[in-house]
């Protein structure tokens, strides 16, 4: 049984520790910390079992995005718990946080089959599955989670982005605006979406006015996608300007409406670490043992 709940050890690392401006850095950016061998982590640890202690220690690693380090203790306390469906789920969490799509749909999928009502683990079977370009499995999973955690922005985020890949342009440009009101941190990814949603079902202005406000929040943040959106704009004003043109303005229709199935597959790996600064939704171990 455990001794100590998980904010504790959380909290120990977020005050009083130099562990805790690593929170607020993007993964990579420094030497990955050994949480283990952290005196402040033993001293917490001193009176629990190995297992938990374990456990811990690849959820601090996950919250830290030290996936990598996080994989190989969870690989081995679920050799230990093979029925232990929170450990399944929390791999396929570090699995999907590494883009190895595969891996983490079979192990969400551990997780799934060995406790299916617990909904919390649809997330990243459906978030696995959307990495493999499994849309519509995607969809049933994202769709299972949302009904259950319906105020979950992530949830909502990337159904949208499911329904976007198979086509469902209303019902995505309803996810993604209800992800941004759920959280406005997400606003700006959501803008995004529903900006080249509506430049892709013809409303052309709408969609040039959120890109281009997407954009100058965008450069202010200096993240990857600037020169995406000034490419997709100046498709935009491509279209715009020839559409009364009966030889251009098909094909660059046809080449903007292309270059947007291209975005609505591909962005969310640049988006990724944006997406998870606003909660990883880590389940605790559970189930069966």
């Amino acid at each position: 049984m455990r001794t100590q709940p998980y904010f504790l050890l959380i909290l120990l690392f977020l005050v009083g520790s130099p562990v805790g401006p690593a929170f607020s850095a993007e993964p990579g950016n420094q030497a990955p910390i050994d949480v283990l061998a952290l005196p402040e982590f033993q001293e917490a640890t001193k009176d629990w079992s190995p297992e938990v202690t374990f456990e811990q220690a690849a959820l601090l690693h996950i919250y830290l995005g030290q996936y990598q380090q996080a994989v190989p203790i969870l690989e081995s306390l679920v050799r230990k718990a093979p029925n232990a469906s929170g450990l399944w789920n929390m791999l396929a969490l570090a699995y999907n946080r590494l883009e190895q799509g595969q891996q983490a749909w079979e192990t969400a999928s551990l997780a799934v089959t060995l406790e299916p009502y617990v909904e919390a683990y649809y997330f990243e079977r459906g978030l696995a599955a959307f990495q493999l370009g499994r849309n519509q499995e995607a969809l049933d999973d994202f769709v299972r989670y949302v009904s259950t955690f319906t105020t979950s922005a992530k949830g909502h985020f990337y159904l949208g982005l499911a329904q976007a890949r198979l086509g469902r342009i209303p019902s995505a440009r309803a996810s993604f605006t209800r992800a941004g009101s759920l959280n406005p941190r997400l606003l700006l990814m959501t803008e995004y979406y529903v900006g080249l949603l509506d430049a892709q079902s013809g409303r052309l202005r709408d969609g040039m006015t959120a890109l281009k406000e997407t954009l100058a929040a965008f450069r202010e943040a200096d993240l990857p996608l600037t020169q995406q959106i000034r490419r997709q704009l100046f498709l935009m004003r491509l279209v715009d300007a020839a559409h009364n043109d009966p030889v251009r303005s098909p094909f660059l229709t046809t080449v903007l409406k292309e270059d947007i199935r291209h975005a609505v597959k591909h962005t969310p790996q640049l988006i990724q670490p944006s997406v998870e600064r606003m909660g990883l939704g880590v389940v605790p171990r559970g189930g069966k043992k």
